[in-house]
């Protein structure tokens, strides 16, 4: 009687399983139709938005390359209009010197060329130009078919054939053009080349030339298309696509194969490429009248393909745009399956209560494939009801126990490093984070390189490296404690992390003792291998939160501890120099500084607007053993407030004076020496006591030592202040205003207080042609000082076009990159040197060589 109860239910369960699919269907049918028609109509208008779209496109993309060539032929016409250059190439054409040296009576032809033509290549942001220079017809080298100079001042040899260049016999009866690619024959590389005639009146005196390397072309245009087409299209370039095509550019990874082949031979390319017959080939032989394409193209992706030719060029782009039908379709028809979905839940809703309660399971089974979704395969699906449901809770549960045994096969493969047994950084991570850096102390993590096993892989075989990293995987497990977290990081590197450290000193004993535990040579099968680690490390809460971000501090900490040869373990300073252990490490070792001579200056040349150095200014400098270079902002600061400034302060007033005096005595000038002073060291009673010492200890007249203070000293302005500044003017000691229009200066100071210069800070500098304001706010500056009789000097000049503007509204003093960065004394008296050598009126022009 059960068995036979069992079967009418199952067959009422079926039946009415029937009538409900039946209804549903027929429900589904009717939408299916109507949003099908809806797709198609949705599909016609997305094509036509598309092609719409993908001309759009393509007109930005040509256009930017027109910009490209535009501007090519710009700078060729400049200079081949250029009144010098007309007059450098007639001098070229009398047969004389085309080479020729400072003090020649035609120096300035040679120099006005190769300065212009220099300013075209520097200048060009797509680092495009190869080669910029001149051609004549006549015999200014030892050939005998023209010369050529080039923008670097090389004139060409004997091989150099005027009638053999590959525009020669193309540029008769026009006056410029842009040459197809041929490979030049002296450089051997795939150029083309920009050419225009140059003419005096009505006579052709020679020619400009603009030589462009396909391979530096091909990365200007790989840089466009990035910008200016969205992903998964593709671009392809051709020149002289109507009688003998050749690709110069194509954006896929397949354009070597391709870079200027006949394309007689792109059929070939194609089968090789597995692109088949529908590769680059066909896209040649099939464009319709309106260069239009789409299908299925390359690797059987879909494509709308235009081209358009780059005007005034013999250049053609091809622009492939990717279409992805099946994700419109999908999308779709994701919509049709929810309204169908939202039909068959109506229906659901009016079955019988049978139907209901046989399909009630699914929530168990819903919730089981959740919690394995989550991570829990440990779940056990107990089904009473339909039979199909109670196998699925069955297959539900031989699957989840399965996932649950592969799981822990799997994490125990993945959970450590194979080579050397240890976990690894993958498993170890979590791990920390939850545990280690979820408390209040702080930690070291530290980056162990082993720095020479490269050179070990190749003198002494990859084995003897794989060998040699087991073993010191072993004797690391020897050296830190078992309680201590050591983790492999791959390859060469290991990651230690010392818990609850009270000070750096701390971690650099562990750390040292490291090292000293490998100071002997490690043997392996009668092979001695000599260990050299680099460590970098980094400081939690410091540094970072999380292990991901304190292993990339000591990945950049391991980068310095490469370059000091003199130093091993470096721990990463960004962060920790705005922390309070940071500081403390500097204050520590800071009052040591001078006394190790880890202190030094540098000194920075001062220029006059009449090309003469006008003197130097004194730019202290501080690297630590430990802590590598300081920068002066922080070490200085830091000094400020610990009043280690003073003796610090004194110290480089009184290097700077030295130096002062042996530059006089070495050169016969008395250059300016200008030192930075700091407010703590001024506001000090017995400060001018000191100043009037160091004179005497190093015999500098005063009258050329100027002392720079900074807006900032205004805040603390006393009477003490103002007593100071007389009385070192009594001396004949100069005052300058540091950073003017930084801080907190006002016409108020400037004229109760007595200063000798001005110096307008670089902020000023930099906006002189960024911002309207900051360039009539300049102007007038250097007029207000000048009327109150102070000197203008101007730092932080870095380019022609700041100097030239400064120079005209009559600033006295320029300091910056352009003329020099800050030197140490030897590299200064070798600047000064070349500096005198130059004669007066050719300093202007070669200030960026003299920098360099």
């Amino acid at each position: 009687m059960a068995k036979n109860k069992e079967k009418n239910n199952l067959k009422r369960n079926s039946l009415t399983n029937k009538i409900v699919s039946l209804t549903v269907f027929l429900d589904a049918l009717f939408l299916v139709l109507i949003l099908s028609l809806s797709i198609l109509l949705y599909m016609v208008n997305q094509n036509q938005t598309r092609d719409t779209n993908a001309s759009y496109q393509n007109e930005i993309l040509v256009a930017a390359f027109e910009d490209v060539f535009d501007k090519v032929e710009t700078d060729v016409h400049n200079l081949a209009t250029d009144s010098d250059i007309i007059a450098y190439i007639n001098y070229v054409n009398t047969g004389a010197d085309a080479i020729l040296a400072p003090g020649d009576a035609n120096y300035n032809l040679y120099s006005s060329y190769l300065v212009q033509s220099a300013a075209v290549v520097d200048y060009q942001s797509e680092e495009l130009y190869g080669l910029v220079y001149i051609a004549s017809g006549s015999n200014c080298s030892t050939g005998t078919d023209g010369c050529a100079i080039s923008h670097e001042g090389v004139l060409s040899g004997d091989d150099w054939k005027l009638s053999e260049r590959a525009w020669y016999l193309e540029l008769l009866g026009i006056t410029k053009i842009l040459t197809n690619p041929y490979e030049d024959a002296l450089s051997g590389d795939y150029t083309i080349t920009y050419v225009e005639r140059v003419f005096d009146g009505t006579d052709m005196i020679g020619y400009v030339g603009i030589d462009i390397y396909l391979d530096t072309l091909a990365e200007v245009f790989h840089s466009i298309t990035l910008e200016k087409l969205p992903e998964n299209n593709e671009v392809i370039i051709f020149t002289d696509l109507e009688e003998n095509p050749r690709l110069i550019y194509f954006s896929g990874e397949t354009y070597s194969d391709y870079f200027m082949q006949s394309s007689l031979n792109y059929a070939q390319i194609d089968n090789l490429n597995d692109y088949g017959d529908r590769g680059i080939s066909y896209i040649l032989e099939n464009f319709d009248t309106n260069n239009q394409l789409k299908g299925n193209f390359l690797e059987g992706e879909n494509y709308v393909i235009l081209s358009s030719e780059v005007e005034n060029t013999n250049i053609s782009v091809v622009t492939m745009f990717y279409v992805n039908q099946l994700i419109e379709i999908e999308v779709m028809f994701i919509i049709l399956v929810a309204i169908a979905a939202i039909m068959v839940f109506i229906i659901a809703i009016i079955t019988t209560k049978q139907v209901r309660k046989a399909l009630s399971p699914i929530d168990t089974i819903l919730e089981s494939i959740e919690k394995i979704k989550n991570g829990n395969y440990d779940v056990n699906v107990d089904i009473k009801g339909a039979l199909e449901l109670r196998h699925i809770g069955d297959a539900i549960n031989i699957m989840s126990k399965e996932i649950n045994k592969q799981v822990k096969i799997t994490y125990e493969s993945l959970a450590y490093d194979v080579l050397t047994g240890l976990k690894n950084r993958a498993s170890s991570a979590a791990e920390v984070d939850a545990t280690i850096f979820k408390l209040d102390n702080r930690s070291a993590v530290c980056l162990i390189q082993v720095d020479n096993l490269k050179n070990i892989n190749v003198t002494k075989a990859q084995m003897m490296g794989d060998n040699l990293i087991k073993a010191i995987a072993d004797e690391l497990k020897h050296v830190f404690r078992s309680d201590e977290t050591l983790f492999s990081n791959g390859g060469n590197e290991f990651v230690y992390i010392k818990e609850d450290i009270k000070s750096l000193e701390d971690v650099e004993y562990s750390l040292n003792r490291l090292l000293m535990h490998f100071k002997e040579p490690i043997v392996l099968k009668n092979v001695r291998a000599e260990i050299k680690f680099n460590v970098g490390v980094s400081i939690y809460p410091t540094d970072g939160q999380t292990l991901d971000e304190l292993i990339k501090k000591c990945d950049t900490a391991l980068f310095k501890a490469a370059e000091a040869s003199y130093k091993k373990i470096i721990f990463y300073n960004e962060k920790i120099a705005r922390s309070v252990n940071y500081q403390s490490e500097i204050s520590e070792q800071l009052a040591q500084a001078i006394k190790n001579e880890q202190i030094y200056l540098k000194y920075q040349p001062l220029i006059t607007n009449s090309n003469e150095i006008y003197g130097f200014e004194a730019l202290a400098r501080w690297t630590s053993p430990t802590l590598g270079e300081i920068g002066p902002q922080i070490f200085i600061a830091n000094a400020e407030e610990s009043y280690l400034i003073i003796p610090i302060g004194t110290w480089i007033l009184r290097k700077a004076c030295f130096t002062q005096v042996e530059l006089k005595e070495k050169y016969g000038i008395n250059y300016i020496m200008s030192v930075n002073v700091s407010p703590v060291q001024i506001l000090q009673r017995d400060f001018v006591d000191i100043v009037k010492k160091i004179i005497r200890e190093t015999d500098i007249n005063p009258e050329f030592l100027t002392l720079e203070i900074t807006e900032s000293l205004f805040l603390e302005a006393t009477v003490l202040l103002e007593d100071t500044i007389e009385q070192l003017h009594k001396l004949g000691i100069k005052l300058s205003l540091d950073d003017f229009g930084t801080g907190y200066a006002s016409l108020t100071y400037l004229r109760q207080i007595n200063f000798d210069n001005l110096k307008i800070d670089k902020t000023f500098v930099d906006g002189i042609f960024a911002n309207i304001k900051d360039h009539r706010i300049i102007g007038t500056i250097v007029s207000l000082v000048h009327n109150l009789d102070m000197k203008v000097i101007a730092e932080g000049v870095e380019t022609r076009k700041q100097y030239e503007y400064l120079k005209e509204i009559s600033t006295d003093v320029f300091q910056g990159y352009i003329f020099s960065k800050p030197l140490a004394i030897d590299d200064l008296n070798k600047y000064i040197t070349k500096f005198n050598s130059i004669p007066l009126h050719k300093r202007q022009d070669i200030f960026k060589a003299l920098k360099e």
